[in-house]
């Protein structure tokens, strides 16, 4: 039986990444029976706002039949990970019953993307020889980086 995964993401580029990168993520895992959905944009300023997390889970969970659980995906930007992450879950977990992650970039989401620029090699116009620099999720501006 297929299930679903909804996301939550806050930037355009991760409407169109998130879902590739957690199907490759399922692929390795030998997962199939999930399907992703897709994502559910939210400005990253407005869902850190006290009820309008609880009200995006809420509209995603509607607005996607067959869900069976809810991943947010957001940069931490200055925040701390390790801080806004515990709080957002908590939240995310009274707005629904549904199993939620929160999963928290430590400065953006394009800072993966430069990290592991070794398994893309020749995907997308990643050169052959690229390799990732050191500390990428230290550097302010990956999506530059990473053009």
């Amino acid at each position: 039986m297929s299930r679903a995964i909804a996301t939550i993401v806050e930037g355009h580029a991760e409407v169109e990444s998130f879902p590739v990168l957690l199907r490759r993520i399922f692929a390795q895992l030998g997962v199939s029976d999930i399907q992703v959905t897709r994502p559910f944009r939210v400005k990253r300023n407005r869902v850190v706002k006290a009820g309008e997390l609880e009200r995006v889970i809420n509209q995603t969970i509607r607005d996607r039949v067959g869900v069976g659980g809810i991943m947010l995906l957001i940069d931490s930007d200055d925040d701390c990970p390790k801080e806004l992450a515990p709080q957002l879950l908590e939240r995310a977990k009274k707005a629904t019953q549904m199993p939620v992650s929160v999963v928290l970039a430590v400065r953006e989401i394009e800072c993966w993307f430069l990290g592991s620029k070794e398994s893309l090699r020749g995907v997308n116009g990643v050169t052959e020889t690229a390799a990732a620099p050191p500390n990428p999720e230290n550097i302010r501006g990956a999506k530059e980086h990473l053009t």
